[in-house]
C-alpha cells in the first residue's frame, strides 16, 4: 500500500496528505543543507555525523543514548523541527532519525528530563532513544522521495495513538544520513 500511495502521488494524484508530504520533503532538504554546512564550517566532521556508535546514558528508563553527533543535532535541528509543529494542528511531532532508529534531538515538548516513572518518561522524554520498530527503521532507511506509514504510536502506560508518519530522506554530500519524520493525526 505504501508503494501504491507513493506512485499515486508521483503521478499527480492529490490527497489531504500532500501538504504534509511537501513540507516534510522541504524540511528534510533544509536539514541536509544544515548538515552539509556543519561539515563545511568545521562544526562537525563527516566521520562524527555518520558515526553509529551509541553510548548508553546511565540512569535512564527507557534507555537513552548519546552519539558523537548529538550535541550538533541539538544545536541545529530545533530551528527546522520546531516550526514544523506549527503549520497544522494535526502535527504531533517532527524529528530526524538515523537508519538504526536513533532519534538524537526530539521536539522540545518530548525532550523533558527523565524522572523516576518509566511510563511518564516514555511519553515525555523521547529524545536520545532508539526507535528500531518497523516504522522507525523504515523511516530512517527510506531513500525514496517520501514514505507514508500509518501506525499505532505507543505513548507509554498502555496509551496508543493512531498516526500517519511521513518521512523523507536526509542526504549529506550525496550520502544517506537518515530521515525526517513528521507524524500527524487523522
Amino acid at each position: 500500500s505504501e508503494t501504491i500511495y507513493r506512485t499515486t502521488v508521483d503521478l499527480g494524484g492529490a490527497s489531504e496528505d500532500l501538504v504534509f508530504i511537501e513540507r516534510t520533503k522541504e524540511a528534510a532538504k533544509q536539514i541536509s543543507a544544515l548538515f552539509e554546512d556543519g561539515i563545511a564550517s568545521g562544526r562537525i566532521s563527516k566521520e562524527d555525523l555518520f558515526n553509529r556508535t551509541y553510548t548508553p546514558m546511565g540512569g535512564t528508563n527507557p534507555q537513552q543514548y548519546r552519539a558523537r553527533f548529538t550535541d550538533f543535532t541539538d544545536a541545529v535541528l530545533p530551528a527546522i523541527q520546531e516550526p514544523m509543529l506549527e503549520f497544522s494542528d494535526k502535527v504531533v511531532f517532527c524529528a530526524a532519525i538515523d537508519p538504526n532508529g536513533y532519534l538524537p534531538t526530539h521536539n522540545k515538548k518530548f525532550s523533558q528530563p527523565q524522572g523516576q516513572d518509566p511510563e511518564w518518561n516514555a511519553a515525555h522524554a523521547r529524545n536520545r532513544r532508539i526507535f528500531n520498530d518497523r516504522v522507525g527503521l523504515k523511516a530512517g532507511r527510506n531513500t525514496k522521495p517520501f514514505l507514508l506509514q500509518v501506525y499505532r504510536r505507543d505513548m507509554g502506560g498502555g496509551t496508543f495513538v493512531m498516526m500517519k508518519d511521513i518521512s523523507a530522506p536526509i542526504i549529506v554530500d550525496g550520502e544517506h544520513w537518515g530521515g525526517l519524520r513528521v507524524a500527524y493525526t487523522f
